[in-house]
């Protein structure tokens, strides 16, 4: 492992920590059995979760950008996908 991929690594972390954290505290609020104080306890939590979860993506991108991931021929693919994508989808309106 290069130490280019430990930013990534680092972000993917922040991505799982940040959803799973999503997904228990949404469940934790929709049993409904919280009182007042702890349901506000954990909204104030929320934007947290919010930060940490930017921070994972702006990670992730900037590493991505900087490593040079991006070739032509992925680029040319990619391409190639999304005109695919409209012309079948512009064939389907004109039908």
């Amino acid at each position: 492992m290069q130490w280019a991929d430990w930013p990534f690594i680092f972000s993917q972390v922040l991505t799982q920590f940040s959803i799973g954290a999503f997904i228990i505290l949404g469940g934790i609020m929709l049993s409904g059995k919280l009182c007042f104080g702890q349901s506000d306890r954990v909204l104030k939590t929320l934007p947290i979760i919010w930060v940490l979860l930017i921070i994972a993506m702006l990670l992730r991108e900037g590493t991505l950008m900087f490593s040079g991931v991006n070739s032509v021929s992925s680029f040319g693919l990619e391409a190639f996908f999304c005109f695919e994508f409209y012309h079948s989808d512009h064939h389907l309106l004109v039908l």
